[in-house]
């Protein structure tokens, strides 16, 4: 099991430097995506277009791939990581990059993201696998 859990962090890692390398690319996707969600809103499934299928199985992919792996990761020894990472992203960059979907800084919002995204894979990748940092003791040792 501890290996398939690395596999998708592998995943996760290689995801988020996607978005990393391309930022501009991979956003002109999700605005394509959200636009397209629009125009096919009220529309069953066989009536959505070729292109809107084929986003929606890719990008539900890899999210449900991601939300499963994040809520998993709430399980292992970097609970403490994943719960700030999913707090950091439900207060921090959802609400900024639904403000900000209409202006240019929409993909640096989302570049930010897949930084700090990237660093956290890393992180809990090499966490889990070499330093064994505790941190949960650590938290609560600033706190005292």
């Amino acid at each position: 099991m501890i290996y398939l859990f690395h596999t998708i962090t592998l995943a996760f890692i290689i995801y988020e430097l996607m978005w990393v390398l391309t930022p501009n690319k991979q956003t002109e996707k999700t605005r394509k995506l959200i636009n397209l969600g629009k125009l096919n809103e009220g529309k069953k499934w066989d009536e959505y277009s070729e292109e809107y299928k084929s986003l929606l199985k890719s990008k539900g992919c890899a999210s449900v791939f991601i939300l499963m792996w994040m809520l998993l990761g709430l399980f292992t020894f970097n609970w403490v990581a994943f719960l700030a990472f999913l707090i950091l992203e439900m207060v921090v960059f959802f609400p900024l990059s639904k403000s900000l979907r209409e202006t240019g800084y929409f993909a640096l919002i989302h570049w930010i993201n897949s930084v700090v995204g990237l660093v956290f894979g890393l992180f809990v990748l090499i966490n889990e696998i070499h330093l064994r940092i505790d941190l949960y003791e650590l938290v609560i040792t600033l706190i005292n």
